[in-house]
C-alpha cells in the first residue's frame, strides 16, 4: 500500500535538500538546517526521512497496511505508553523511531437494539466502537462518533466508557466486551442514540475516530443504515 503523506515534506536532490509545501512550492534548504529521522517497523524494514530543523511538521509520512492503522511513533520498539510518544514539531538532532500499529477492527461500528418482544417497538439504540488500551490515543478527551441525520451533522454524546457494557432488555442482561464484538481486546466506547429525533427511514450516518496523542486522526469506518420504528432483522 502507498504512504501517507504530510506537508511541508523534504526531499533530496544531488545532494540538495528542497522543501515542498502543500502548495508545491519548493524552497532550498542548507543542509546545516536538515535532520534524518530513520523509521524502523516491526517487519525490520527502515526508511529515512529529511526534516528541517524547528519544523512545523508535526507529522511524518508512514507506510499504510492493510486491516492495520497507523497510530503514532514512538523512541522505543516495544511499547506505547505516553512517555514515548513522538512530536516532530521542533527537532533538533538526528532520531531514530519506531512505528505504532493496531487492528483496524478498532475502528469498527456495532449497532445494538433493544426493542419490545411484543411489538417489536425499538426503545433504545447503542452505537458501540472499541477502544485499544494504549496509551498513545488520546482515550479521555478525544473519542468521539462523528452522526449526520435530516442533513445535520453533530458529534454524538458518550454515554459509557469501560471494559465491558451491561445492557438490561426484557431477556435479561447482555454484557458486552471488545472481544465478544470485535474480536480485539480493548475498552468499549458507547454511545446512546438519541431515537426520539428519527422519524421512520431516516437515514443516519456514522464514523467513529481516534486522535492519537501526536495529533493524528486515524478515521474509522463510515456506516450508514436506515432508522425503522420497528426492529427487524439485520437492520
Amino acid at each position: 500500500m502507498p504512504e501517507e503523506e504530510f506537508y511541508p515534506m523534504l526531499v533530496t536532490n544531488n545532494g540538495n535538500y528542497y522543501e515542498i509545501d502543500e502548495e508545491k512550492n519548493v524552497t532550498y534548504i542548507d543542509d546545516s538546517e536538515v535532520f534524518t529521522i530513520t523509521k524502523i517497523y516491526d517487519d525490520d524494514t527502515t526508511e529515512t526521512q529529511f526534516v528541517r530543523k524547528g519544523n512545523n511538521y508535526g507529522l511524518i509520512s508512514y507506510k499504510k497496511r492493510e486491516g492495520e492503522l497507523f497510530v503514532g511513533w514512538s523512541n522505543t520498539p516495544d511499547t506505547l505508553n505516553s512517555s514515548t510518544v513522538i512530536n516532530f514539531s521542533d527537532v533538533s538532532e538526528d532520531m531514530t523511531v519506531y512505528a505504532n500499529y493496531i487492528s483496524d477492527d478498532y475502528a469498527q461500528v456495532y449497532q445494538y437494539f433493544i426493542y419490545n418482544n411484543s411489538t417489536k417497538k425499538i426503545t433504545n439504540y447503542y452505537i458501540i466502537t472499541a477502544v485499544p488500551g494504549a496509551a498513545m490515543l488520546s482515550i479521555t478527551n478525544s473519542i468521539k462518533v462523528d452522526m449526520s441525520y435530516k442533513g445535520i451533522t453533530t458529534e454524538c454524546e458518550r454515554y459509557s466508557l469501560s471494559n465491558s457494557f451491561n445492557i438490561t432488555s426484557a431477556d435479561g442482561t447482555t454484557t458486552l466486551t471488545s472481544t465478544s464484538i470485535f474480536g480485539v481486546p480493548g475498552t468499549l466506547a458507547v454511545y446512546k442514540i438519541p431515537i426520539s429525533e428519527f422519524s421512520e427511514g431516516t437515514e443516519i450516518t456514522f464514523s467513529p475516530y481516534f486522535v492519537t496523542k501526536d495529533g493524528a486522526k486515524i478515521e474509522g469506518t463510515e456506516k450508514t443504515v436506515i432508522w425503522h420504528e420497528y426492529y427487524q432483522e439485520n437492520s
